[in-house]
């Protein structure tokens, strides 16, 4: 994993250049013929559709020139992509933005060296391998035309979290089960997951992983130890989530032909912003800088809450695969191994406790600020405000003896309500 940053200058990152094949057309073990392009780039951006249609976060990607680098990244991304949808483009410019970026995201994972990612069949979306291991990819989103939202109402968020957020993410988990992947004959006899991520709102700041692994468990983790100790719990049982006039049963690994998803995976931060980090880079972009801040795994055995952190792209490396999460099915019938996404934070369900391994650090929500430069020229002066900003965004938003308290307050009360 990549070390803790907070607002401290670290090791310079260049801008990534996933590689472009040279067209050839060949036959696979199966004599399909596939195609790999180089030099032909496929352009994600030029219209193809009237500006009426256009998506309103395509049009702004499309069209600012702070955007320019992750453009050219998300075209060659897009360029290696083997076999792609017909109506990719299309919809990426379209109603089906959101869904269109996380499939991108979910293939330019192969740029860590980690997995090799391609792209066989139309479905499911992707075989991953690692170390002679191979495991198929679906995805999906919770997208914008979802009319769950979050509450305006602070005192109901908590009510959100627990409890709307597993069905906003039930109604898409269950579409993709009843597709029944497995049945296909290339899919039998490998491991198979879903992977989703949370598009319905437009907020900057995104859902973490909790109420997710709520819902896919359908048991929840809670505190028995007190202030000033390590962290310990135990787990208690979810039978079911009601928020507003719906209700749905909880655990969605325990649902008929969920023995056959061997995880599921998510990440919140496989967006435009992803991108634009990854694309970034200080002797090309020189009107502006990026710094990224937001909260993260607290590695102290006594935290129980996330900790801030800050830095200025282009001075921490970030990976791709940085924020994946994967949740592991206890009942599936074809389990991955603990090996294959080493590296990415790792939730299992054992006997009735939870185990998780998480790299050394984990965002769980963040925000990517564009700070740009009145003569259009990046010069010492501005390098210099940029780092203090940073620092300034990690002391503004160090949690605080309340936020602490009420942590365990609502722990506290979790247990009285099982007990």
């Amino acid at each position: 994993g990549s070390r803790r940053a907070t607002g401290l200058k670290g090791t310079r990152a260049s801008a990534v250049q996933l590689s472009v094949r040279d067209v050839s057309r060949t036959k696979d073990g199966m004599g399909r013929s596939r195609v790999s392009f180089a030099n032909d780039v496929r352009d994600l951006f030029k219209l193809q559709v009237p500006d009426s249609e256009e998506n309103d976060l395509f049009r702004i990607v499309r069209s600012e020139d702070v955007y320019a680098s992750t453009r050219a990244l998300m075209n060659q991304v897009f360029s290696d992509l083997p076999n792609p949808d017909g109506n990719f483009v299309r919809e990426f410019q379209t109603s089906g933005f959101d869904a269109r970026v996380w499939e991108l995201y979910l293939f330019a994972i192969r740029g860590d060296h980690v997995w090799t990612v391609d792209r066989p069949y139309d479905a499911p979306d992707y075989l991953y391998s690692r170390a002679g291991e191979r495991v198929w990819v679906e995805a999906v989103i919770a997208g914008p035309a979802q009319k769950l939202r979050e509450p305006t109402d602070r005192e109901k968020l908590r009510e959100f979290i627990d409890h709307g957020l597993a069905i906003r993410y039930g109604t898409p988990l269950g579409n993709k089960l009843a597709k029944r992947y497995w049945d296909h004959s290339h899919v039998a006899g490998r491991s198979l997951t879903i992977a989703i991520a949370d598009f319905v709102e437009r907020d900057f700041v995104r859902w973490s992983e909790l109420g997710l692994r709520r819902y896919l468990y359908g048991s929840d983790f809670v505190l028995t130890s007190e202030r000033g100790e390590p962290l310990a719990g135990v787990s208690t049982a979810v039978a079911s989530h009601q928020y507003g006039s719906k209700t749905i049963p909880s655990g969605f690994f325990g649902l008929p032909g969920a023995e056959n998803i061997s995880a599921v995976l998510f990440n919140n931060s496989g967006t435009i912003a992803k991108f634009h980090r990854k694309a970034f880079d200080s002797k090309i972009d020189r009107s502006y800088r990026l710094v990224r801040h937001g909260f993260c795994v607290d590695p102290r055995p006594e935290s129980i809450v996330p900790q801030p952190f800050a830095y200025v792209v282009g001075l921490v490396e970030e990976p791709w695969s940085e924020g994946l999460v994967i949740f592991h099915n206890p009942n599936a019938v074809r389990p991955i191994s603990r090996l294959f996404f080493q590296g990415a934070a790792q939730w299992w369900f054992r006997n009735g406790n939870f185990e998780v391994s998480e790299p050394e650090f984990h965002p769980f929500s963040s925000v990517t600020t564009a700070l740009a430069t009145e003569s259009g020229e990046v010069d010492d002066e501005f390098e210099n405000s940029v780092d203090a900003f940073a620092e300034w965004l990690v002391n503004r938003t160090q949690m605080t003896e309340t936020d602490i308290a009420s942590a365990y307050e609502r722990h506290r009360t979790v247990r009285q309500n099982a007990t």
